[in-house]
């Protein structure tokens, strides 16, 4: 396991906590063909947890202080650093810190790899390559561009980051490419959909409306896309998520300056079958205790934006 100076710090780190990327997940997965740890030992928290978490005891994988963790006893792994180059760093009890290695590197993965002395197969050597283009921005051949794709289409999915670390640590870039090509596929139909989903778009007032299928992953994939085409034009666009074939939530949006949908949530929370409402000025949510409720919310989202004078940006032709 043990390569360049300051590896014997993994030493009593049983665990991994990293960020989710590709390039972290392939990092993640260089520990595990190193024998530093487990799969099952490797944790991809969603950002919503970070600030504030702390983590003691563990090898950490590009979420530095700067996220919001505490870090104690750990080993960062890191090349998102100001000066651009790719550090290993250790995390005393009191989170001090001093780096133990310092190299330039295009991404974590590559910083691993040499760090440990690891030596890995040629097609895993090329999938670091195209992971450390696409860290960086690049992506000049359509095996980039899908394998971004498909991880972009995938991005809240806990069970791709398990895959992805099993497969890649067990060396299998085969089958990687081969959910990169299907899961890419997925993600230009999910395209199409949003487009199919915004030119649907029920038209109330200044609002725009969008119905989804809860069941249906690609039109949920495609919900925020079609929202975002119908923000250019109208001050507020609600996405309505059916489940089993009921309303059961609202998702509200707006990029429209001057629009504020605080007040407008304040509102909803007073209509009877809502559960709940809330967010944020520019977007949020609205869950449903019945499904019949739906009219009277989309009334009330209605009646608020015209009472506030908010406009379509541009009318329909």
């Amino acid at each position: 396991m043990y390569g360049m100076a300051g590896t014997e710090k993994l030493i009593g780190k049983s665990r991994v906590v990293s960020d989710g990327d590709l390039d972290a997940i392939l990092a993640s997965a260089y520990l595990v063909m190193a024998g530093a740890v487990k799969p099952e030992d490797v944790e991809f928290p969603p950002p919503s947890r970070l600030r504030g978490m702390e983590i003691r005891d563990a090898i950490v994988v590009e979420l530095p202080p700067s996220k919001g963790v505490e870090l104690r006893n750990c080993v960062l792994l890191d090349h998102h650093f100001p000066d651009g180059a790719g550090r290993v760093v250790y995390y005393d009890a009191e989170g001090r810190h001093h780096v133990l290695e310092e190299m330039r590197v295009r991404s974590v993965a590559e910083l691993v790899r040499w760090w440990l002395a690891l030596a890995v197969d040629i097609d895993v050597l090329e999938f670091e390559g195209i992971v450390s283009d696409i860290d960086n921005g690049l992506y000049p051949t359509e095996r980039h561009r899908k394998l971004h794709a498909a991880y972009r289409f995938n991005i809240t999915s806990p069970e791709m980051r398990r895959f992805l670390l099993e497969a890649l640590a067990a060396g299998n870039v085969r089958a990687v490419w081969a959910w990169a090509e299907e899961e890419a596929a997925k993600a230009a139909e999910a395209g199409k959909v949003a487009k199919e989903l915004a030119a649907r778009a029920e038209v109330r007032g200044p609002v725009a409306v969008i119905y989804v299928d809860a069941e249906d992953r690609i039109q949920m994939a495609a919900m925020r896309e079609a929202m975002f085409k119908l923000e250019e034009k109208w001050p507020v666009v609600v996405a309505v998520v059916r489940e089993c074939g009921k309303p059961a939530r609202l998702s509200l949006a707006t990029k429209t300056p001057g629009v504020d949908l605080t007040g407008l949530f304040e509102r909803v929370r007073g209509v009877a079958g809502v559960a709940g409402a809330g967010g944020r000025p520019n977007v949020g949510g609205v869950q449903l205790e019945s499904p019949d409720a739906l009219d009277a919310v989309l009334d009330t989202v209605v009646a608020y934006a015209a009472e506030a004078g908010w406009k379509p940006v541009m009318q329909e032709a």
